[in-house]
C-alpha cells in the first residue's frame, strides 16, 4: 500500500518540470545454476498502444502479473521486490524480455497475458513443467526473436509461430508433446532461424522445407516420428553444425556435409 500512494504521489508530479526521469531503479537479475532470471525493459517509451497497433498491458499491469506469479523452488529464487519501471515523459517501458528458465514457475499462458505483447523480444521460460496453455496467447507476440518453451507443458499448433513471428532466430520447442502441425511454412515464414528445436513433438511433414534456413546452425528433430523425407535438404545448409533427425521417417544422404556435422 506505501509502494502504491508513493507511485500515486509521483503520477500527479510526473508532468511537470524536472520530473522526466523519475524513480529510475535498475532492474535485478539473479543467477539460478547457469541461468539468469530477468524481467527487463526496452529503452524506448511506449504508451498504452505500442507501434505495431497492438494494444500493450500498462506497466502496473505487468508489475501485477510478475508479482503474483507462483514458483515451487523458491528457496533458489530470489524474486525481486522491485522492478524497472522507468518513467520518462509520462510514458512508461514495457518488458521486453522474460526470462525464467528451471524456476519451478507454476502459470497458464494467459495468466501472462499482461506480459506477451508485441513488445517482447525473449520468451525463455524451459525446464517449467508448470507452464501450461496454448501457444495461441503468443500471437500478438510479432517481434519475438527468442522462444524457449522446452520441457513445459504447453500445447498448439506450430503455425502461431510460423505466422506470427519472422524475426525469430530461437525456437526451442523441444520436450512438448502437445506441440503440432506441419513444418512447411517454416522454411519460408522463419528464415532467421539459426537454432530450432522440435525434438520429441508432434509435427509433420516433409524435411525439404529446412532447404530455405541458411542461417540454421542446430537443429533438433529427433522422435518426430511424423516427420519425412531426405535429409539432403540439410547437407547443403551452410551454416549448419549440429542436426539429430533421430527417430524420424527420414532417409537419404547429407552428401559431402555429412561428415562436418554433428550427428
Amino acid at each position: 500500500k506505501e509502494k502504491e500512494k508513493e507511485r500515486s504521489g509521483h503520477n500527479k508530479h510526473k508532468g511537470g518540470k524536472g520530473h522526466g526521469h523519475g524513480h529510475e531503479k535498475d532492474g535485478k537479475h539473479h543467477k539460478h545454476g547457469k541461468h539468469k532470471s530477468k524481467a527487463k525493459t526496452n529503452g524506448a517509451a511506449t504508451g498504452p498502444n505500442d507501434a505495431d497497433g497492438e494494444q500493450t498491458a500498462s506497466a502496473e499491469a505487468q508489475e501485477q502479473c510478475l508479482l503474483k506469479l507462483s514458483f515451487k523452488r523458491k528457496d533458489k529464487l530470489k524474486w525481486p521486490d522491485e522492478w524497472n519501471m522507468t518513467v520518462r515523459d509520462g510514458s512508461t517501458n514495457h518488458f521486453n524480455e522474460l526470462v525464467l528458465p528451471k524456476t519451478g514457475l507454476e502459470a497458464s499462458l494467459t495468466e501472462l497475458r499482461p506480459l506477451l505483447g508485441s513488445n517482447l523480444k525473449v520468451l525463455h521460460l524451459a525446464g517449467n513443467g508448470g507452464v501450461v496453455g496454448s501457444v495461441e496467447v503468443l500471437t500478438p507476440c510479432v517481434n519475438l526473436t527468442a522462444c524457449r518453451l522446452g520441457f513445459s507443458n504447453v500445447r498448439g499448433d506450430l503455425s502461431v509461430f510460423t505466422a506470427n513471428m519472422p524475426h525469430l532466430v530461437s525456437l526451442m520447442l523441444g520436450g512438448c508433446p502437445s506441440i503440432s502441425g506441419d513444418v512447411g511454412d517454416v522454411g519460408t515464414s522463419l528464415v532467421q532461424l539459426e537454432e530450432l528445436s522440435l525434438w520429441r513433438t508432434g509435427v509433420m511433414g516433409d524435411v525439404g522445407a529446412f532447404r530455405a534456413l541458411t542461417k540454421l546452425r542446430e537443429c533438433y528433430l529427433g522422435g518426430c516420428i511424423g516427420l519425412k523425407g531426405d535429409v539432403a535438404a540439410f547437407g547443403v545448409l551452410p551454416s549448419l553444425k549440429v542436426l539429430d533427425v533421430a527417430g524420424t521417417q527420414c532417409g537419404g544422404s547429407l552428401g559431402t556435409r555429412g561428415g562436418a556435422l554433428k550427428l
